[in-house]
């Protein structure tokens, strides 16, 4: 996008009084307005901008999701909706959330995504989860209960590895490596040193202030993030 200030100037003043009036447009909506303030005024997105935009406003590019064969479950129609929500933000490199009410299966439909990419033949790197430490076992137990194959490291407590080397070589090991939001912040250099293939944090309310500490230290590890 090629600006210049006089350009800039008819933009804001364009944003300025469409603010006062406080409608609801989607992104493409706000680019086409802009695109009318001045003949000389145009947005051309390149060509991965384009494809993302274009598949975000095609709901046939969401494919739902057969249920895994190795999860020791069955998902239901909209736990598989939002095992393929994730998955398809996630191939056009966004950042996904699912927002289900507690209760609803946001767990499930984790372990039944790390099912799905253990099932493919792609190696896939660890994926580390980030969990209140108060259901850091919780979810340990849930894993073994639906997917007992899956290879997990519960990163937390005092015999926790210490030794960079080693950790590494037991995380690279492993399809997810679980840890407290404490530990993501104490242990921050440890956990940054390991290729991560993506972060999914548990309860993400914990890191809501973006001056705190452990929001800052998770927040640079500038991976792929699952909110739930």
């Amino acid at each position: 996008m090629e600006l210049d200030q006089n350009q800039m100037q008819k933009m804001l003043d364009f944003w300025q009084t469409y603010q006062k009036e406080k409608p609801e447009f989607t992104l493409l909506e706000l680019l086409q307005k802009a695109s009318e303030v001045s003949s000389e005024f145009e947005v051309e997105p390149d060509e991965s901008l384009g494809i993302m935009m274009a598949k975000l406003q095609d709901p046939n590019c969401l494919e739902i999701i057969d249920n895994p064969k190795k999860l020791k479950g069955t998902l239901r129609e909209y736990q598989k909706r939002g095992v393929s929500w994730i998955q398809f933000l996630e191939q056009l490199g966004l950042n996904g959330c699912l927002a289900d009410d507690m209760g609803l299966g946001k767990t499930v439909q984790v372990i039944a995504w790390l099912v799905m990419e253990k099932e493919s033949s792609k190696k896939a790197l660890p994926t580390l989860l980030v969990a209140p430490t108060s259901v850091v076992g919780n979810w340990q137990k849930e894993v073994e209960k639906f997917a007992p194959h899956l290879k997990v490291i519960v990163y937390h407590g005092g015999s926790r590895i210490q030794d960079e080397k080693e950790f590494e070589n037991v995380s690279l090991n492993s399809d997810l490596v679980i840890t407290s939001f404490t530990l993501a912040r104490k242990d921050r250099k440890l956990l940054e040193g390991i290729n991560w293939h993506r972060i999914v944090l548990d309860e993400a309310q914990n890191i809501k202030n973006p001056k705190a500490a452990q929001t800052k230290a998770i927040l640079n590890y500038q991976l792929n993030i699952v909110w739930l």
